[in-house]
């Protein structure tokens, strides 16, 4: 499992380390389609958690070995959009777990 927490959110980070077993039991879905959208209480904040679905074979593989998971990408384009000044949320963080070695 890699795991990266926004420095501000430390707080909630077991919250993170815990989520791929709480996600399935836990949240209000907000959104299910190609991925799952769900909000959870934490601390006293609303978090909203995106989850996305299994890629193909030959994609787990691209993403294990050539290019960053969607998580991350879409973390990483969140600080550079709070970095350049454009309004979006801030990110807390994001996990990505793996099944047989593969994302």
């Amino acid at each position: 499992m890699k795991i990266e927490i926004n420095p501000n959110y430390r707080e909630i980070g077991n919250f993170l380390r815990a989520l791929p077993q709480l996600f399935p039991k836990y949240g209000k879905v907000i959104r299910e389609s190609r991925s799952t959208v769900k909000v959870f209480k934490v601390n006293g904040m609303q978090i909203e958690v995106k989850s996305f679905k299994t890629s193909t074979l030959i994609n787990r593989v691209i993403y294990k070995y050539f290019r960053k998971s969607k998580a991350e990408k879409q973390y990483r384009k969140a600080l550079r959009l709070i970095t350049n000044g454009i309004g979006t949320p801030e990110p807390v963080g994001y996990v990505e777990t793996s099944h047989k070695g593969l994302p």
